[in-house]
């Protein structure tokens, strides 16, 4: 009997590296992670963090949401949100 040590994730990428979304409207967009294991093996990730906003325009908030099989929607409300650039890390 052989006992493998347990997953852990080696690498880790994401569907879209950049999103535009409106705030004419309320939109959203769907970003997906994909993670690899130690022996080169997808999985889907269960217990990913938030994603960490890094900068924004001043007193701005975006809205994230976490979704099913690793994946996380960006989105707005509409006029509410402040245009501008915003960066967050996963």
């Amino acid at each position: 009997v052989t006992v493998a040590k347990e997953s852990v994730t080696a690498s880790l990428s994401i569907d879209k590296q950049n999103i535009v979304l409106s705030n004419y409207i309320n939109d959203s967009v769907t970003v997906k992670v994909s993670t690899t294991d130690q022996y080169g093996n997808s999985f889907t990730p269960t217990n990913l963090d938030y994603p960490t906003l890094l900068t924004s325009p001043k007193n701005a908030a975006l809205n994230v949401t976490p979704s099913t099989e690793g994946r996380f929607i960006f989105s707005t409300n509409g006029n509410a949100t402040t245009a501008g650039v915003y960066t967050s890390k996963i």
